[in-house]
C-alpha cells in the first residue's frame, strides 16, 4: 500500500498540483484561510510519504532530507489553526508570525528545481560553452570599454537619458551609455543631429548589439538542446511502467496500439521506448504519442539499458532487429541477458525463429516469454491462402479499436468458491449464458497440466476427469480460468464473476428452438491443388508445412532469384524435412524436393537470374501447370521487397490475362507487403484493373498488433498458436445452406456448437453475391446486428477442426 502511494506522488502531475497548491497556500488573502485544514491534510499526507521515502535514501544525501524535512514539518504545523484552538495559552504565536511559517513551504519547489539547476551548471561548465561566455562577455566589455574611453578622451556630448538633451558626462556615465547601446536597439540616437562621433559610436555599438544578441538567443538555444540531450541521458523516474526495446520502421504502430489498448483497458501505464537512434524520432512528437519517454543507446549495454529503469518496470517488451537478419535472434538474447542484470521483470521477446526459444528460456528464466514470429505469421499466411478473406479476423481481434481475444485467470478465492459449489454444467448453456448476458464469446478455458496453465480450445469434445467428466460438460472447480472473445476486458471478467456465482439463469433459454443448418467448407479451400510461390522468407517451410496438413496433396512451385540461392534453399528444405532431394539437369535451375508424410507435399525450387515472371511464361514446366493461387513472400535479400513484389504481381495478373499462364477458376492471389499503405493501393489497382482477388497481408503491421497485445493478454502467443495452425481448432469460414430468413445469433451460436463449432463472425455478401464491406464479429446482444438475415450470409466464421466438417455439405 505504501509502495502505490509513493508511486502516485512520484507522478508529474501530482508534483505539479503540490506545487501549485503551495504556491496557492501562501497567498496574502484571507479567504485562502478557509482551507487551513484541508492544505494541512494534503501537505501533512505529502510530508509523511517523503519521510517513508527515506529509507531509500543514503550517505550524505540523508543528513540534508533530514533538515529539509524538520523545517517542513514546522510549516505543516503552520497550517494548524492553534490560535483558535487554545485561545488562552499564551504560548501561542500570533498568526502573523504563523503565515511566515508557511512561507517554508516553498522550500519544496527549490527541491523540485534542483535538478534542473544542476543540469543547468553543469552545461554551462562545459568547455565550448564556456569558450562561447567568454567570447560574448570579453566582446561586450571590450566595445564598452573602447566606446567609452574614446568619448571622453574627445569629449563628446552624448544623449545620456535618452530625452533628446546632448550633454557631457562623466566616465562612468559614458560606460553605462556604451553598454546601454549595445545591450538594446532601442538607446539608438533619435535624431540626426549632435555630433558626428556621437552618431557614428551609436550606430556601430547598435549593430554590434544585434550581433551580441543574435548569439546569446543561439547560445540560448545551443543550452536548451543540450539540456534536453541530457534528460535524456538519464533514467526515467517512473515506475510499474511498460518498457519497449527495439527499433524499426513499425515502432509507430506499435507504440500506437499500445497507447490505445491501455486506454481501452483504463489503466495507467507509462511507456518507455530505448531504441539506438541519437535524436528522438518524430512521432513521438504527435499527439498521442507525445507521453512516450525515450531514450537511445545500445540496446545490449548494461548502462543503456539502465536508462529506462527495469528494475521498477511492469512489463518489458524485446523487439528483434529485422535488418539483422539470421543474428537478430543473437542480438535480442544479449539484451536479454544484460536485463536480468538489473530485473525481474515479466519479459515479452520476439524471435525470428523457433529453434531459438529453448535458449531464449534459458537466459531469461521462467518470466520470460519467447514468441516465435516466423511460425506464427507463417500459419497466418497459410491460412490466408487456404481460407480468403480470413484476414478480417485479424484486422478485427488485433486492433484495440473492435473485439479482442482476451483471457481472465481465477483468482486463489474464486477457484476456491468454484470447488465449494462443485457440479457440472453443459458447455452450450455456459457459452449462450455468457454471450446473453455480458456479450462474451467463450471460445475456450485455461486448466492445469503438469503444474502448468494452459489454454484449451476445444472444451465441446474434451474429456478429462479433472475438468470435463464427458465431452461438452465442465466441471467449474477444474477450471483456471476463461477465454472468450469480447469488446472490453471487463466484460470477461464479469462473466468469470457470473461462474463463480453459480451461473445463476444459465439454464434458461431466451430463444427459440435451434434452427438446422448445412455447412460446407469453401470451394477455393476444396480445389486448391497447385500454388504458385514467389520469393522466399523464412515463413516459407511454415507456410509449405501447413497447407500440406490443410489440403493433402497439394503441390507447390517456389520462384527464387538466382540458381544458387534456389539450390541453397533447396537442400535447406530437405535438411529439415528429412526427405529426399531430386536434382534437375544441368542448367535448368530446378530442384525437387518431395516429402512423403501426411498426405505428401510435392515441392518444387525454381532459380532464375533474371526476371522470374519471364522464366515463368518460358519455362515448359511451370506453363504447363494450371494454378489454383500464387502467394508473393517479401524477400529479405532484396532492396525493396515490396516494390519488387508489386512488380511481379502485375506481371502475373497480365500473365494470366493473356493466357500465358493457367490458373483455376478460383484463382486468387496473396501478397505479402511489408507497407500497408502500399497494400491498399495495390488491392485497389488489381481489383479494378485485372478484375482478379488479390489480397494484401501486412505481415510487418500484424507483427506489431500481435505483440502489442501478448503485453497485456496471457497465454494469447499460445492461443493463436493453435488457432493459425491446422491442428486442433483453427480460425475458418463455412458456407451456411438450408435456412432462410432471420435467426438470431445465439441461436446460430448454440446450433454450431451442437456441431463442434464456435461461431464469432458473420460476413455478408450483396444480392450480385459480391462481397461487401460489411462484417460483424461477436454483435452485442439484443442489438440488431444479433439478428442474422440468413439469405444475404455469405460466410459464418468460427473456431472448428477442418478435418471433422468434410470437404462436402454436411
Amino acid at each position: 500500500m505504501l509502495g502505490a502511494v509513493e508511486r502516485f506522488f512520484q507522478h508529474a502531475e501530482v508534483k505539479f498540483v503540490l506545487a501549485v497548491l503551495i504556491v496557492t497556500s501562501v497567498l496574502p488573502f484571507d479567504a485562502i484561510h478557509n482551507f487551513d485544514l484541508a492544505f494541512f491534510a494534503v501537505f501533512g499526507l505529502e510530508f509523511v510519504v517523503r519521510t517513508a521515502m527515506l529509507r531509500h535514501v543514503r550517505g550524505w544525501r540523508l543528513a540534508g532530507e533530514m533538515l529539509l524535512l524538520a523545517i517542513d514539518a514546522v510549516a505543516v504545523l503552520s497550517f494548524l489553526p492553534l490560535h483558535r484552538m487554545f485561545p488562552d495559552a499564551h504560548w501561542i504565536l500570533d498568526s502573523r508570525y504563523l503565515r511566515l511559517l508557511r512561507l517554508v513551504r516553498l522550500s519544496l519547489l527549490i527541491r523540485y528545481l534542483m535538478a534542473l539547476t544542476a543540469d543547468l551548471w553543469a552545461i554551462v561548465r562545459r568547455h565550448e560553452i564556456k569558450y562561447q561566455l567568454g567570447f560574448l562577455l570579453g566582446a561586450v566589455a571590450m566595445l564598452t570599454l573602447v566606446s567609452g574611453i574614446v568619448l571622453h578622451v574627445l569629449e563628446v556630448p552624448v544623449d545620456l537619458n535618452n530625452d533628446g538633451e546632448i550633454e557631457k558626462g562623466s566616465l562612468k556615465d559614458l560606460l553605462w551609455w556604451s553598454f546601454r547601446a549595445i545591450e538594446s536597439a532601442d538607446n539608438l540616437v533619435q535624431s540626426l543631429k549632435g555630433p558626428v562621433v556621437h552618431l557614428i559610436f551609436s550606430v556601430f555599438l547598435t549593430i554590434a548589439g544585434v550581433f551580441i544578441m543574435s548569439l546569446i538567443i543561439g547560445l540560448g538555444a545551443s543550452v536548451v538542446q543540450m539540456m534536453l540531450a541530457s534528460n535524456r541521458e538519464k533514467p526515467v523516474k517512473v515506475m510499474d511502467h511498460l518498457v519497449v526495446i527495439g527499433r524499426g520502421p513499425n515502432l509507430p504502430y506499435l507504440l500506437r496500439e499500445l497507447v490505445q489498448i491501455i486506454r481501452k483497458r483504463r489503466r495507467r501505464m507509462p511507456i518507455v521506448l530505448l531504441s539506438d537512434s541519437p535524436v528522438t524520432p518524430p512521432y513521438l512528437y504527435e499527439s498521442d504519442l507525445s507521453g512516450v519517454e525515450y531514450r537511445a543507446g545500445d540496446l545490449s549495454d548494461l548502462r543503456a539499458l539502465e536508462l529506462v529503469n527495469p528494475a521498477e518496470a511492469a512489463r518489458i517488451l524485446v523487439l528483434y532487429d529485422q535488418d539483422k537478419r539470421e543474428h537478430a535472434d543473437a542480438t535480442t538474447l544479449s539484451t536479454v541477458l544484460a536485463l536480468r542484470e538489473r530485473t525481474e521483470a515479466a519479459i515479452l521477446l520476439e524471435l525470428r525463429h523457433r529453434r531459438n526459444t529453448a535458449a531464449a528460456l534459458a537466459a531469461g528464466g521462467g518470466s520470460i516469454t519467447p514468441v516465435p514470429l516466423a511460425k506464427i505469421l507463417g500459419n497466418i499466411l497459410c491460412q490466408n491462402l487456404v481460407f480468403p478473406g480470413i484476414d478480417r479476423v485479424y484486422e478485427e481481434l488485433l486492433t484495440a479499436a473492435g473485439n479482442d481475444i482476451n483471457v481472465r485467470e481465477f483468482s486463489p478465492r474464486d477457484r476456491a468458491r468454484l470447488v465449494a459449489r462443485g457440479g457440472t454444467i453443459p458447455f452450450g448453456a455456459l457459452l449462450a449464458g455468457m454471450y446473453r448476458k455480458f456479450g462474451v464469446v467463450l471460445i475456450g478455458v485455461l486448466v492445469e497440466k503438469d503444474g502448468k496453465t494452459i489454454p484449451c480450445l476445444d472444451p465441446i469434445h474434451a474429456s478429462d476427469p479433472a475438468w470435463a467428466p464427458a465431452p461438452g460438460a465442465v466441471r467449474p472447480a477444474g477450471l483456471s480460468g476463461l477465454i472468450g472473445i469480447c469488446r472490453r476486458e471487463r466484460d470477461l471478467a464479469r462473466a468469470a464473476t457470473w461462474m463463480t456465482k453459480g451461473c445463476p439463469g444459465a439454464g434458461a433459454s431466451e430463444d427459440g428452438p435451434a434452427p438446422e443448418v448445412s455447412l460446407s467448407l469453401d470451394e477455393t479451400f476444396t480445389k486448391l491443388k497447385r500454388v504458385l510461390v514467389v520469393g522466399e522468407n523464412e515463413m516459407l517451410p511454415t507456410l509449405v508445412e501447413e497447407t500440406g496438413r490443410f489440403v493433402p496433396g497439394v503441390a507447390f512451385d517456389v520462384l527464387v532469384q538466382g540458381c544458387e540461392r534456389g539450390r541453397r534453399l533447396a537442400r535447406v528444405l530437405q535438411e529439415r524435412w528429412r526427405c529426399a532431394l531430386h536434382e534437375s539437369p544441368e542448367g535448368s535451375g530446378v530442384e525437387r524436393c518431395l516429402e512423403r508424410l501426411t498426405g505428401g507435399r510435392d515441392v518444387s525450387i525454381h532459380g532464375a537470374e533474371g526476371d522470374l515472371m519471364h522464366m515463368l511464361s518460358r519455362d515448359n514446366t511451370l506453363g504447363e501447370a494450371r494454378y489454383d493461387a500464387a502467394v508473393f513472400l517479401a524477400d529479405n535479400e532484396a532492396p525493396d521487397p515490396d516494390a519488387q513484389n508489386l512488380l511481379w504481381l502485375f506481371s502475373l495478373l497480365d500473365a494470366v490475362r493473356e493466357g500465358r499462364v493457367a490458373s483455376g477458376e478460383r484463382f486468387h492471389v496473396l501478397a505479402e507487403i511489408l507497407s500497408s499503405a502500399k497494400g491498399e493501393i495495390m488491392e485497389r489497382r488489381a481489383a479494378t484493373s485485372r478484375g482478379r482477388r488479390v489480397r494484401a497481408l501486412s505481415t510487418q503491421k500484424l507483427r506489431t498488433y500481435f505483440m502489442a497485445h501478448c503485453l497485456f493478454v496471457p497465454h494469447l502467443h499460445r492461443i493463436y498458436d493453435e488457432l493459425v495452425s491446422s491442428e486442433g481448432l483453427e480460425f475458418c469460414h463455412v458456407v451456411p445452406s438450408g435456412v432462410s430468413g432471420k435467426a438470431g445469433f445465439c441461436d446460430l451460436l448454440g446450433a454450431l456448437a451442437a456441431r463442434g463449432m464456435i461461431l464469432f463472425g458473420v460476413e455478408y455478401g450483396d444480392a450480385g453475391g459480391r462481397t461487401d464491406a460489411t462484417f460483424v464479429v461477436n454483435p452485442a446482444p439484443r442489438s440488431p446486428d444479433a439478428l442474422i438475415d440468413m439469405d444475404r450470409v455469405k460466410r459464418l466464421f468460427v473456431t472448428a477442426d477442418t478435418d471433422t466438417i468434410g470437404k462436402k455439405e454436411t
